[in-house]
């Protein structure tokens, strides 16, 4: 009998092997270097432009766990831990400029590879610590955070109380961008987007690169504001600013209702708003090291006369012998990874699979446990409350929702990133299948305002674009409507 794994998939498209080819060293660490690396069982096939990423998912709450429970008893650990990611984040903010600065074309074979290679490392050492428990604090946190204030409580608190007082008091990184236009557009005089630009340039850019923030792009958002009465800016403005004085008092009101001690709940507080802001870091790290990977393998693609996209599905290896020795590996062999490449990480081992095979696996460990779990009914975690009636618009596709998503329409999909923004700002609702209270999906639409379910894990295979469908982000339900 075929072993039943709990998946918890990640998808993704446009992103490739060299975007993510650091998290295999992960692999390769010492037992005494993955104190937060839960590398158990994992599944990641690349096929046809889309990535799934599988991992099993009671290992990972259960892995998580043990992490939390030390870093709610031990000060000592969770200090230790909020230093890896403070100094992580000096790393990135002197290197990677540094690195951005370099006229690649103008550089030596060995210097060129130093530049990728260097980049590849920050981004090494920064998921070292940083991947498993950013992503399990998101997946798992509003879990035991439940179960402590049902303790506290004697299971009188509810999923409403639960939504409100489990967001981050904290200005996320995309909030904090839309604050400088919003500032830039009530100066008088001059401005200067450039640094703006320099600044946010990854806030919302893809895996693949695109939608990087440049210049012009910040001038186009800040003529939008500036088409807004001044009154309007000023009133968005303070509402930022006044963001995490209103979660405090949220946070007080329903401690109160509820009869609970600050100082009970404290640590739980103090861990949502650190994991909120090194949501950020991580993202930040990720995509400004991506910015200078992919320029590194443009200037190879260029210099050596080789396919970018091809490089994009080489090893790292092969990167070195191609900028060492000028060596190449056979086209046969990257067509074939290219057509499907999918890897297998289970007890300190990768098995690779190449070409429909890839595709064979992915489907018989991970697709087809999921469709024999399947049931029709899309039920989710309230995350941004309110009842909205629309049209579903149903992708797994950040170029087409940010493309074709009309206004009002109901966004459905696996998992929003900081790429999906400008789908989600005209949204009338969004669904996920992934995520928790503190997913991407979760804080962005309560910073916009749109009601949001998330964690439905069936919402795109059982709901079709066009669809009429009733969210009720109150009691995390989607109807489909008749007629």
């Amino acid at each position: 009998m075929a072993e039943k794994i709990n998946w918890r998939i990640y998808e993704r498209d446009s992103l490739y092997p060299q975007n993510i080819s650091a998290y295999l060293d992960l692999i390769k660490f010492s037992p005494d270097k993955k104190q937060y690396i839960a590398n158990f069982y994992e599944v990641m096939t690349f096929f046809k432009g889309y990535f799934w990423w599988a991992r099993d998912t009671d290992l990972l709450e259960d892995s998580f766990r043990k992490w939390f429970s030390v870093w709610i008893s031990d000060l000592r650990k969770r200090d230790e831990l909020f230093r890896r990611f403070n100094d992580s984040y000096k790393d990135v903010s002197k290197t990677m400029p540094r690195l951005g600065r370099i006229e690649l074309a103008k550089v030596l074979d060995k210097e060129l590879l130093s530049v990728f290679e260097t980049a590849k490392r920050v981004f090494l050492d920064s998921i070292s610590f940083s991947e498993y428990t950013v992503d399990c604090f998101d997946d798992f946190f509003d879990k035991i955070f439940a179960e402590k204030l049902q303790q506290l409580t004697n299971n009188k608190f509810g999923e409403h109380d639960l939504a409100l007082i489990a967001q981050p008091a904290y200005v996320s990184k995309s909030l904090a961008y839309k604050r400088a236009l919003l500032e830039m557009s009530l100066k008088k005089g001059k401005y200067d987007p450039s640094r703006l630009a320099d600044r946010f340039s990854w806030v919302v850019m893809s895996w693949d690169g695109s939608n990087e923030l440049d210049k012009d792009k910040v001038l186009d958002e800040l003529n939008g504001f500036l088409k807004l009465p001044s009154r309007e800016r000023i009133k968005q403005l303070a509402l930022i600013n006044n963001v995490i004085k209103e979660v405090a008092s949220k946070r007080d009101r329903i401690l109160k209702k509820h009869g609970i001690s600050e100082l009970e709940i404290k640590p739980f507080f103090i861990l949502l708003d650190k994991f909120s802001l090194f949501h950020d870091i991580r993202k930040e790290t990720q995509m400004r090291c991506n910015q200078v990977i992919l320029r590194c393998l443009a200037e190879m693609a260029e210099r050596y006369n080789v396919g970018y996209k091809d490089l994009l599905f080489y090893t790292h290896d092969q990167i070195r012998d191609l900028c060492l020795k000028r060596i190449r590996p056979g086209p046969n062999a990257i067509k074939k990874r290219i057509s499907g490449l999918t890897y297998v990480i289970r007890k300190g081992k990768v098995s690779t699979f190449t070409g429909i095979e890839s595709k064979e696996v992915l489907d018989k460990l991970v697709l087809n446990r999921l469709k024999a779990d399947q049931t029709d009914s899309v039920r989710g975690i309230p995350a941004c409350h309110g009842i909205v009636t629309g049209t579903a618009f149903v992708t797994k596709s950040t170029k087409e929702a940010n493309k074709s998503l009309q206004p009002g329409d109901v966004l459905v999909t696996s998992m929003t990133t900081i790429d999906y923004i400008p789908a989600m700002r005209r949204a009338g609702a969004i669904v996920t299948e992934d995520g928790g209270m503190l997913c991407h999906a979760a804080i962005v639409s309560r910073e916009l305002g749109v009601p949001c379910i998330v964690g439905t894990k069936n919402a795109t295979k059982i709901l079709k674009s066009g669809m009429k469908v009733e969210v009720d982000a109150n009691k995390g339900v989607v109807k489909i409507l008749k007629g």
